[in-house]
């Protein structure tokens, strides 16, 4: 099984959530945060979408990154179940579901508290069909739900449920190390979330708690991921703007009034342009690597029967 639920790391945070000044959120305008980023730290919004996404529903997700920088607000989440590679340091980017109140309103402790209800279905057959529709849903954690409403028949609260891709890039330390975080939603595109950036995070206790988690994880060493992408950027090292997405005058010169919320989740063919550029990327690097292999085989056949 490959989506998890907690580790015991984790568990050393459930007092932090529950006396979480949520108020740290409040004064957050995130499409202020963009529009005053320094523009050679601009590269740092993108992602590098994982390869599998471009025949995912969770591709949308990504088209949907410039609404929600520039209309989006920031609200708490917490974990339902993400994939297994998000907890540890193997620093991969990959996918999970969340549960979140588009209101803003519902505190952390209560989210986590939701997200323990749901996560208790999974494997399960419940009676009721709004349980039953999320249990098969986490069961077999290869389908996807967006903006999908928490089953009332559990508890009449107002949340939703959403599967995310979790760029690991945006998360301190590179790991998912506690089960509530800051996400940023939109009216313009309810149907999908992102997690805001490390880089905007508030700086205090909650985040100086994640680093240190993350530096347990990592053996005891602090792998600094935000530090070194800004780092990276700043030198020009770092990935290959035909690897980035959305591209950046889709997030600064965004056309007024662009919706998505009516945009449905749908397979995305793999023969789009920005799959194309990578997989000639691939081809071209093998035919390097073929020719690199016969000059070397030519060269010690030549050198053993002409020398």
């Amino acid at each position: 099984m490959k989506y998890e639920r907690s580790i015991n790391y984790m568990d050393h945070s459930q007092q932090m959530v529950e006396c979480l000044d949520t108020s740290m959120l409040d004064n957050l305008n995130i499409s202020n945060m963009i529009k005053y980023l320094p523009a050679h730290l601009r590269p740092y919004l993108q992602v590098s979408p994982s390869l599998w996404m471009y025949k995912d529903p969770l591709k949308n997700q990504i088209k949907a990154m410039p609404l929600l920088y520039n209309s989006g607000k920031v609200v708490w989440a917490s974990m339902v179940q993400a994939n297994r590679a998000l907890f540890e340091p193997e620093w991969a980017s990959c996918a999970g579901e969340i549960v979140f109140d588009p209101s803003g309103n519902t505190s952390p402790a209560s989210l986590r508290r939701a997200a323990e209800q749901l996560f208790a279905l999974k494997g399960t057959s419940p009676i009721h069909p709004d349980q039953q529709t999320y249990a098969t849903h986490l069961t077999n954690e290869n389908t996807r739900i967006f903006n999908h409403p928490f089953p009332q028949s559990l508890a009449p609260i107002p949340l939703k449920m959403s599967s995310i891709w979790f760029e690991y890039r945006h998360l301190p330390g590179g790991i998912l190390s506690m089960y509530v975080f800051p996400i940023i939603i939109s009216e313009k595109c309810p149907n999908y979330a992102m997690v805001l950036p490390s880089f905007f995070w508030p700086k205090g206790e909650f985040k100086d708690l994640w680093e240190a988690i993350s530096t347990q994880k990592n053996g005891g060493g602090m792998y600094d991921v935000e530090k070194d992408t800004i780092a990276r950027i700043r030198t020009g090292d770092y990935l290959d703007e035909i690897c980035l997405e959305p591209k950046l005058p889709e997030i600064f010169d965004i056309v007024p009034n662009q919706k998505l919320s009516k945009l449905k989740p749908t397979i995305v063919k793999k023969n789009n342009q920005s799959h194309d550029k990578i997989s000639l990327m691939i081809k071209f690097k093998w035919v390097l690597v073929f020719f690199a292999f016969a000059l070397l085989f030519y060269l010690l056949y030549f050198s053993k029967h002409y020398l």
